[in-house]
């Protein structure tokens, strides 16, 4: 039996300033960063964007997650 774990993207490839959004977590508007998260070299997955607020450093702009 072989297992393989896919630890994801592992270069920051973009930061962007993704202005005020609404964080359930910290419950008001706040700034939040956006980040692309990729692999360094050719790889077959896409970027993933990651969206962390500037207070609690977490993605939580969605209700319910």
């Amino acid at each position: 039996m072989t297992l393989h774990i896919n630890w994801g993207p592992d270069t920051l490839l973009r930061s962007f300033d993704d202005g005020l959004r609404w964080c359930f977590g910290c419950r008001k508007r706040l700034p939040h960063i956006g980040e692309i998260w990729g692999d360094s070299e050719p790889s077959y997955y896409e970027p993933v964007l990651v969206l962390k607020c500037s207070q609690c450093g977490k993605d939580r702009t969605r209700f319910g997650t």
